[in-house]
């Protein structure tokens, strides 16, 4: 992405990515039907760890590339935009 980013920058093309975490999506229900967990211990589980303990409503992902993709974010390129309910920045107060 990064790379593609500083290849295409001058054609004026940006180039993001949107990182979600975990987005409560039917691919979530049949995760945890495989791990033999129940709607409500799979969501403790799996969203234990972020600082909004939730999952992902697709709309909010959705909503992250249009803004991405808007020219809100016009100068914005070369990003992973995490929408992961701040997993990524737990991982870093530990």
């Amino acid at each position: 992405m990064r790379t593609a980013a500083n290849e295409l920058g001058a054609e004026k093309i940006r180039v993001n990515a949107v990182c979600p975490g975990w987005v409560d999506t039917p691919m979530f229900e049949i995760q945890a039907a495989e791990l033999g967990w129940g709607r409500r211990q799979a969501e403790a589980n799996f969203t234990g760890d972020q600082l909004i303990h939730r999952l992902i409503e697709p709309d909010e992902i959705a909503d992250a590339a249009i803004w991405l993709a808007s020219t809100g974010a016009a100068m914005v390129t070369g990003i992973a935009l995490p929408v992961d309910g701040g997993l990524l920045v737990s991982q870093f107060s530990s």
